[in-house]
């Protein structure tokens, strides 16, 4: 069935469109009948139709990229055969139709978190959780049907809908959890810490303040200003500038002597040397990890999916790690860049997803 929809693009793209038009009606559905009763929905989907203005532009934006994609693939189709465009093109067939599969099951799955499975006073944190926990219901099934008729579709729908729940429903706990520890902290007033008695200093200095509001308190600003010498801030560009480098783990050998050398300077060149030298070890790390697991993966897809005809598991592995390594590269020369930049400018920068191996 995935072989058909390779060499017959246009059903991917319309189930894609399907797919989409059926998640905006039922989030419209839902803004109607309980739009006002879920805390947050409008907040949540604001990115919909339903809540956009300019909804009908948008959709067209859509619809003309859909339709340049298909004329585009239509006109290579014609010209070429080659096995890089065969290869992109599946890619892209694979996409599309996992794009069209999230679309559709989402609109199910919020149609039932949002009515027969909605409880009184259940917020869109809520129902998310719910979608998602249905995603994985659905995955399951889905896998058991696979089983019993051996379609490599229902294989693919089956990932696409784990993959989609489990990463939605741990995100949306991490993103809450995130929420709840920054409003603990916000609610931390300084009045709450310090008691209000006559013989407190701080109380009477407080006293005062609130009893002349036009007085000027002297505040540090947010970011501290600092002052380094251009040799200093260049030095520390190029501690970034070596991650560059096109020499698998040499970058981390030639980042760590020039480190090594520097770093004794000035406090400014050991905090951008050892900020590089953490960055690219932890992302040398991360792809040899990626392929330990898929190693793994694939020795237990091949046991179990032994004799199901085409390797579809294999091949959206496959799909994935090409997508990774595509935002893998240009996360890393994005970042890497916007830290020479900090550097010249006199600024110390700390690297996202960094483990701190030299501290």
């Amino acid at each position: 069935m995935l072989q058909y929809l390779v060499h017959n693009v246009h059903w991917p793209l319309l189930f894609m469109i399907i797919g989409t038009a059926v998640y905006q009606f039922s989030v419209y559905y839902v803004k109607l009948k309980k739009g006002n009763q879920i805390e947050n929905f409008a907040k949540t989907y604001k990115k919909a139709f339903a809540y956009n203005p300019k909804w009908r532009s948008e959709a067209l934006k859509i619809l003309a990229t859909v339709l340049l994609i298909y004329i585009l693939f239509s006109i290579l189709s014609a010209l070429s055969v080659g096995s890089f465009y065969v290869f992109i093109l599946t890619y892209v067939v694979y996409f599309m139709t996992a794009l069209g599969i999230y679309m559709f099951f989402s609109s199910i799955g919020l149609l039932l978190a949002a009515f027969p499975l909605y409880k009184e006073g259940d917020s869109a944190v809520e129902v998310n959780l719910k979608v998602n926990i249905i995603f994985m219901a659905f995955g399951v099934s889905f896998i058991f049907l696979f089983f019993l008729i051996r379609e490599q579709l229902l294989a693919f729908v089956s990932l696409v809908l784990l993959l989609g729940g489990i990463f939605g429903y741990f995100n949306i706990k991490r993103l809450v959890s995130k929420k709840e520890r920054l409003k603990e902290n916000g609610d931390q007033q300084e009045d709450d810490l310090i008691e209000s008695d006559d013989n407190n200093p701080l109380s009477e200095k407080k006293e005062e303040q609130r009893g002349n509001p036009i007085e000027e308190v002297d505040h540090k600003p947010l970011f501290e200003k600092t002052v380094h010498p251009l040799l200093d801030r260049i030095g520390g560009a190029i501690s970034h500038v070596l991650a560059l480098l096109p020499l698998p783990v040499g970058n981390i050998i030639v980042t760590l002597i020039y480190w090594l050398i520097v770093r004794k300077r000035s406090d400014f060149l050991d905090h951008h040397g050892r900020q590089s030298l953490n960055f690219q070890i932890s992302f040398t790390l991360y792809p040899l990890i990626l392929v330990l697991i898929w190693y793994v993966v694939d020795k237990i897809n091949s046991f179990l999916f032994a004799g199901a005809g085409a390797d579809i598991f294999g091949i959206l592995m496959g799909l994935v790690g090409f997508s990774f390594l595509i935002v893998f590269l240009v996360f890393f020369a994005l970042t890497v860049i916007i830290a020479t930049i900090s550097a010249l400018l006199g600024k110390r920068f700390k690297y996202p997803l960094s483990i701190k191996f030299f501290k």
